[in-house]
């Protein structure tokens, strides 16, 4: 039974804002054709003019939806591909450098993994420290986890070079990507974006659809 409702009715996000709207028009809808059986009123005949108005109503704001979502969902993946490449060329810049350690490396790549997942969980409206990767032992709770994981990134390679680990040039290597995730994380403003796109989901990006922009 279980399965037969969810094939007439998919368990998509959207249908939590359209459930209490569909419910309602097929109330309405019922006692409309209710009250017409058992009245003897009548319904006027509009012809095939109001089926051709509705359905050009309804195409132009379909169009003009779908083309929305479509551009927010395209732009949302351009920025976090470009994500993914700021991550992929910090760590792998840092990797051949001398003055790190083996730890040193796996620190900054906890910290790097750590940032996307947040920056996703965040977006998606849910995000607390405890919950990424890495970091299931921290009790702190920053109210802007991404924000905050970009500090702790920012603070470690200024560690790293009080400490004589980085020159200046190697600073100057890192330095095109690592602040890149603390405008990342304002970008993300302070409340989560909210999927726009028609289906509900987040189109794999991770990014409210994906569908949406980020704010400052």
């Amino acid at each position: 039974m279980r399965r037969f409702f969810r094939a007439i009715w998919p368990p998509l996000p959207v249908w939590r804002r359209l459930d209490l709207a569909v419910v309602a028009l097929s109330v309405y809808t019922a006692v409309a054709v209710l009250v017409l059986a058992w009245t003897p009123l009548t319904v006027p005949e509009w012809g095939g003019a109001s089926a051709i108005l509705n359905a050009l109503i309804l195409g132009v704001l379909l169009s003009f939806r779908n083309r929305e979502a479509y551009d927010r969902w395209w732009e949302g993946r351009k920025l976090w591909g470009q994500l993914v490449n700021d991550s992929r060329n910090l760590c792998l810049k840092a990797a051949p450098l001398p003055g790190l350690t083996t730890a040193d490396r796996a620190r900054l790549g906890v910290l790097v993994i750590g940032f996307a997942a947040a920056l996703k969980d965040h977006l998606r409206g849910a995000a607390a420290l405890h919950w990424v990767p890495g970091f299931e032992k921290e009790t702190a709770g920053p109210a802007h986890v991404p924000l905050y994981l970009a500090g702790r990134l920012a603070e470690l390679l200024r560690g790293w070079r009080a400490e004589g680990k980085l020159t200046d040039y190697d600073l100057l290597l890192l330095d095109p990507h690592a602040p890149q995730m603390s405008i990342w994380a304002r970008a993300s403003g302070s409340r989560p974006l909210r999927c726009h796109c028609r289906t509900g989901h987040c189109c794999g990006t991770g990014w409210s659809c994906t569908s949406s922009r980020p704010r400052g």
